[in-house]
């Protein structure tokens, strides 16, 4: 029996064996262990955070927190980038679901299927400070979460919703979010609409990145008895006629399903205390084109299309006991992606290759981790993980179109350590050091389009990661927090984008990565409030002596804002330095980025407790800038060396209101 078929099974049985338990367990509560405020590696974004900014790409919403930057190629999909590291070097989960896009140019990432106003909690965690989440995740994990069973407490009808529009991009944005709750079972259905147009950067130029999207989905729940929630969820989104400034092609359709079940209990008695069981998933359907969109090749032969496809199956099973002072979680997770993609001529049908050749990705993880509270002060967390990894493609498939080779297996190893301590009610402190593994991915393993000279690497080695971070959160006053992180990642093997003889390949190459953020938010006198980030990172290929591309540059921003009871006014200020640690020859940086400062004035008033509009202006002198992350533009839209430019002024307004 495989391993991709015994852990769903397995998650089955224990979801069955559970709930016969539950009539016969009556205790109180759900234990809730976390700190009153975030370690300075975390960050996070309530609900009413994420509203006080103008509804767009999740992507851009994350751009607010410090130490997250984001590649900019449209309007839609918008890529983050976490202490210098990307795409799967990155943790996405969407209410606890892996999800990988349809594109292997990265037009839909994770971040693109998440509507941030319909989750209740958004945490960017920098860094690595668990093992819970999955493999990989070096350079940090992004949870969108929803707290349906908390809000479902309440009985009866609930919820919130929205309308926001703006003078550059979103002509017009709405979402509803809803609960229905009695003592037992709950309902929570959502939608949201978005029609986003073209917009303008500082000059007036326009930049195409306009599309239509739509999202809906419910989640139902039922709690058995005391400590116990059983819930099913099932969701749909479709973004139509995506325009790309920054790629050879725009997306007429992006089309993703996902479906979860979920099972806890955390009144357990005996040596197991906790369980939480999932299974779940998803299924992007994609398509490219360069011709129904955009201004088509005159010569008709070179009109092409690329459909693709991407599933990921997920299941896991997490046990929790309580030993001594030690409370210690583990289990097994399952992750299985598999992706298809093909490009042809689009008046011919006829196939050029095979850009994803049926590739299928299994890991199948097992974890444990532990937290010892010391004392009062002090909490040691010992973590370790192990993946096998198994990677294949269709090996029937013409070696002249599609990247053939055998099938690929790993046994990676990762692990944490990780001591917290409170010096007082004004200081803590914290240090860790971790190793994790990343395995390839099924772009950079089989991708093979030779017209476009862009191959992958069926021989690379995973990436592993050696970090050591360090941080400390002081509140000197009870008006004034600031926090500091230092943090350094040595990998060896690291997976690099590059340009040789062949073309566009990948390679392995060891590599550093270091860098520091700093963030302070101070209450001068009530109602004003400063608050400021800044943050650095450098990479460097120790191997070739060279810059890793596409490294934002030292950067932060600062905020002053005036907040009485009713109403708040602000302005945000937003620069980066200029980028000179750059790297020509990998064809990803194309100049040294100028440095740039961009002021936004918002402000919000709340007509009653149940209603409140928001305004604001974004880059409020027009000033033409770009993020050194950005994609290049293609020819046919600006100059291929320039990074795509960000919106000019935009001024924008939305009314959210709940009942």
């Amino acid at each position: 029996m495989s391993h991709a078929r015994f852990t769903p099974r397995l998650l089955s049985l224990a979801l069955l064996a559970a709930l016969p338990a539950a009539q016969a367990t009556e205790l109180p509560g759900i234990d809730v262990n976390a700190p009153s405020e975030p370690p300075a590696e975390v960050s996070e974004l309530t609900h009413e955070q994420v509203l006080d900014r103008a509804s767009g790409d999740a992507g851009e919403l994350l751009r607010s927190v410090n130490g997250v930057a984001a590649s900019r190629m449209g309007g839609h999909g918008i890529d983050p980038i976490i202490r210098g590291q990307r795409a799967d070097q990155i943790n996405v989960r969407l209410d606890g679901m892996a999800i990988h896009g349809g594109c292997p140019n990265r037009m839909d990432p994770p971040t693109s299927f998440a509507v941030p106003e319909l989750y209740d909690l958004v945490t960017v965690v920098k860094g690595v400070n668990s093992v819970l989440e999955g493999p990989g995740g070096s350079g940090g994990t992004v949870l969108f979460e929803r707290d349906t069973e908390r809000l479902a407490r309440t009985p009866g009808m609930h919820g919130r919703g929205g309308i926001t529009t703006s003078s550059n991009g979103m002509k017009f944005g709405t979402y509803a979010d809803g609960i229905l709750s009695s003592e037992r079972v709950y309902v929570r259905p959502y939608v949201s609409y978005r029609d986003v147009d073209n917009y303008k950067d500082g000059e007036g130029r326009e930049v195409p990145s306009s599309l239509k999207s739509q999202t809906g989905g419910l989640v139902a729940g039922f709690r058995p008895g005391a400590g116990q929630v059983l819930e099913v969820a099932a969701e749909a989104s479709r973004t139509d006629d995506a325009l790309y400034a920054g790629a050879g092609m725009d997306a007429p359709y992006d089309k993703q399903w996902a479906g979860r079940l979920n099972y806890r209990h955390h009144a357990l008695q005996g040596p197991i205390k906790r369980l939480d069981a999932s299974l779940y998933q998803n299924r992007v359907e994609h398509l490219m084109d360069n011709y129904s969109l955009r201004t088509p090749p005159a010569n008709r032969m070179m009109w092409m299309t690329a459909p693709s496809s991407s599933t990921t199956s997920g299941a896991r099973l997490q046990l929790g006991s309580d030993i001594g002072a030690w409370r210690v979680d583990y289990g097994v997770d399952f992750q299985r992606n598999e992706r298809s993609a093909t490009l042809r001529g689009a008046t011919t049908g006829k196939l050029a290759a095979y850009l994803w050749p049926d590739a299928r990705i299994d890991d199948t993880g097992l974890f444990a981790q532990g937290d010892w509270k010391m004392s009062t002060d002090r909490k040691l967390r010992v973590a370790l993980r192990y993946d096998r990894v198994r990677a294949s493609v269709n090996e029937a498939l013409p070696a002249t179109l599609a990247t053939v080779a055998p099938a690929h297996s790993e046994n990676n190893l990762g692990g944490l350590l990780r001591l917290e301590q409170n010096i007082g009610d004004n200081l803590s402190l914290f240090g860790g050091v971790s190793r994790t593994v990343r395995t390839a991915d099924a772009t950079e393993r089989f991708v093979k389009q030779t017209s476009a000279k862009w191959f992958g690497n069926p021989d690379l080695s995973p990436e592993k990661h050696h970090q050591i971070d360090a941080g400390l959160t002081h509140r000197p006053l009870k008006t004034l927090r600031w926090d500091a992180v230092v943090y350094y990642d040595r990998v060896s093997d690291f997976i690099l984008r590059d340009q040789t003889k062949i073309g566009t390949t990948y390679r392995n190459v060891d590599a550093n990565l270091y860098g520091v953020e700093a963030s302070f938010d101070w209450q001068i006198v009530s109602p004003i409030n400063l608050a400021g980030a800044l943050n650095w990172t450098r990479a460097r290929n120790t191997t070739d002596s060279r810059d890793i591309a596409q490294i934002p540059p030292l950067n932060g921003r600062l905020n002053l804002e005036y907040a009485p009871a009713q109403w708040a006014a602000g302005t945000r200020l937003r620069f980066a330095a200029k980028q000179t640690h750059i790297d020509t020859q990998s064809g990803l940086d194309t100049i040294e980025t100028p440095s740039y400062a961009v002021l936004d004035l918002y402000g919000r008033y709340a007509i009653n407790r149940n209603l409140t509009v928001r305004v604001g202006v974004d880059n409020l002198f027009d000033k033409l800038y770009a993020e050194h992350v950005n994609r290049n533009y293609s020819s046919l839209f600006g100059q291929p060396s320039d990074r795509i430019y960000e919106p000019g002024r935009t001024v924008w307004a939305r009314l959210d209101g709940q009942f």
